[in-house]
């Protein structure tokens, strides 16, 4: 008698989907108070607390989603972030996110403690080193303040660094640009770190990797007028101009962006801009996506008294666009948001007030986040911004463009008007795995092993038998279960016994098991026939066993396992 499991194609369509270019989001509200099955825990425990992840045991405690998208500089670049808050009785503790992680012993760190210090570090063989260290104190830390703080990289062993403050909105701490020496590690998982027992709790946690960031220092120092900029700044970057007879133009100077125009022509219209057009913003109402754009607007005591400059964000094909445009002349407007149509006119329809003009000598900050078309919330940072911070949300109630490119603008070109550290990050819908099922069994692996009919370590068995027998589909000498056979005596007569695995009833795997027989392998004809389920051996685990029977009579017998 011979036996050959064979490998079939299935009927069954089972589809993974890949998480190239989305985003994981977590809020931790699970009802049964797991960490869940994303993470990974390496080295101590945490439990959920009102939603919450608390830190429940000491000792450079990290956790890392680990579910199938890995942190990658790459082209579109990667940003984590998450919210962070300290009590007071941890003010020695250092909390943040681990990133680039390989295992216990090397990944990146970005992290802060209860006195406001912060470090960007790599941890090599569990050995500590601070590639971003300033000293003393760098921001006002409170305890219980949720901070929220982001890593985001788009070149290999250079990150940008930043933390907010949730309640007020103002940026408390940037480095745009933390680079690694030693070019330790290009990818890796990303999650949480701490080094305390206390009260550290965690929430929030974003990772997505579609990220443009830009601080200029790449450039020559200073850069060559020119009205292609891709030329003077760099490939992907366009610039446009409304409408008038002089012509824009951009260059660098020092790491940052100066624009004018130039001084042929009679007629000025203002309002350029520079755009970054390789990455597309996303806004849609109703299908969970959201855009990010920061950047930082800068004036010299040569600037007049009232100009406006800003970042602009959802530009359309046709050169509509919004503006939030700073206004150093008045403090009744002193942030404006307007709509520009394709011929140029504009559209007020938000101004923010200050109680002073905004300093004409000061660099400022501001962020622009959108989820759906015409509402933006925004946080515009500085020195003599009232609170240090103004936040709001602007709406536009009428023509509410949608995605779109982003950049900085200006509504003339002084060229004591400076641009720097561009930052543009898209959320697309978040990933959701499935608890159950293939899609979920696929996705614990770290990498994208493809469909259930793909063959991902090459070992001639196709992926849904590696999840139906237990296998590893990234371990060609890990097939799982074998089938077993041996004679079977029912009521006194011999069969053939074939006993197969088969995950149980509560792993929910949707797949149906069974034989099929052939007598003959040079001209098969397999059939669904010719034997019999004798009985299945309920273990209680993950896998049951089931005994099927056959006829001995036949000289020759072929039987094959189909899963579907």
């Amino acid at each position: 008698m011979n036996m050959k499991r064979a490998i079939a194609i299935l009927t069954m369509g089972l589809v993974y989907g890949t998480a190239q270019a989305t985003t994981y989001v977590d809020n931790f509200n699970r009802a049964d108070g797991s960490l869940g099955a994303n993470w990974t825990i390496a080295g101590g425990d945490y439990a959920i607390t009102n939603e919450q992840v608390a830190v429940s045991t000491s000792g450079n405690v990290v956790a890392y989603w680990n579910k199938g998208q890995t942190l990658n500089s790459g082209t579109n670049g990667f940003a984590i972030s998450t919210t962070v808050s300290l009590n007071a009785d941890v003010n020695s503790a250092w909390t943040g996110l681990a990133f680039n992680y390989q295992n216990p012993s090397n990944y990146y760190e970005f992290r802060y403690s209860g006195t406001g210090e912060v470090q960007v570090l790599r941890f090599v063989d569990g050995s500590a080193a601070a590639f971003y260290n300033p000293a003393g104190t760098e921001f006002a830390h409170v305890p219980n303040r949720p901070y929220r703080l982001e890593v985001s990289s788009i070149s290999n062993y250079t990150f940008r660094a930043t933390i907010k403050d949730t309640v007020t909105g103002a940026l408390v701490w940037e480095v745009p640009a933390a680079t690694d020496g030693t070019s330790s590690f290009t990818d890796g998982y990303g999650g949480y770190y701490s080094s305390s027992l206390g009260k550290v709790l965690f929430d929030d946690f974003e990772l997505t990797s579609e990220v443009f960031q830009d601080d200029y220092t790449r450039i020559p120092a200073i850069g060559t007028f020119n009205t292609d900029a891709s030329v003077s700044i760099g490939t992907g970057y366009a610039l446009s101009q409304l409408a008038g007879d002089k012509v824009a133009q951009a260059r660098t100077l020092n790491g940052r962006i100066q624009l004018q125009q130039t001084t042929t022509g009679s007629v000025s219209a203002g309002n350029v801009v520079l755009r970054y057009t390789g990455l597309e913003l996303a806004n849609t109402a109703g299908s969970n996506e959201s855009f990010t754009v920061e950047g930082d607007i800068i004036s010299a005591n040569t600037v007049a008294p009232a100009l406006l400059y800003g970042l602009a964000f959802n530009y359309q094909p046709d050169g509509s666009f919004y503006t939030a445009r700073i206004n150093t002349g008045n403090a009744a407007t002193a942030l404006q948001f307007v709509r520009y149509n394709s011929a140029g006119a504009a559209s007020s329809f938000y101004v923010a007030t200050n109680s002073v003009p905004i300093a004409i000598t000061t660099t400022n900050h501001l962020v622009i986040t959108s989820s759906e078309p015409g509402v933006f919330n925004y946080a515009l940072t500085g020195p003599s911004i009232d609170g240090g911070c103004l936040t709001g949300t602007a709406t536009d109630t009428v023509l509410k463009l949608a995605n779109g490119q982003a950049g900085f603008y200006a509504s003339a070109c002084n060229t004591s008007i400076l641009f720097d550290n561009l930052f543009i990050k898209v959320t697309r819908a978040p990933l959701v795995f499935p608890s159950t099922g293939y899609d979920a069994w696929a996705s614990n692996w770290g990498v994208d092993i493809g469909a259930s009919t793909n063959d991902y370590d090459g070992d001639g068995l196709l992926n849904i038998y590696e999840y139906g027998l237990g296998g590893d589909p990234t371990n060609s000498f890990d097939q799982g279960i074998s089938p077993g056979f041996a004679i079977q005596n029912v009521g006194g007569t011999n069969y053939f016994g074939y006993v197969h695995p088969q995950l149980a009833a509560d792993q929910n795997s949707g797949l149906s098991y069974y034989l099929e027989l052939t007598p003959d392998l040079v001209i098969p004809s397999w059939t669904n026939a010719d034997y019999l389920v004798y009985g299945t051996n309920v273990t209680g685990g993950t896998f049951d066993y089931v005994t099927n029977i056959t006829g001995t009579v036949e000289s020759k017998k072929f039987i094959r396992l189909i899963i579907e």
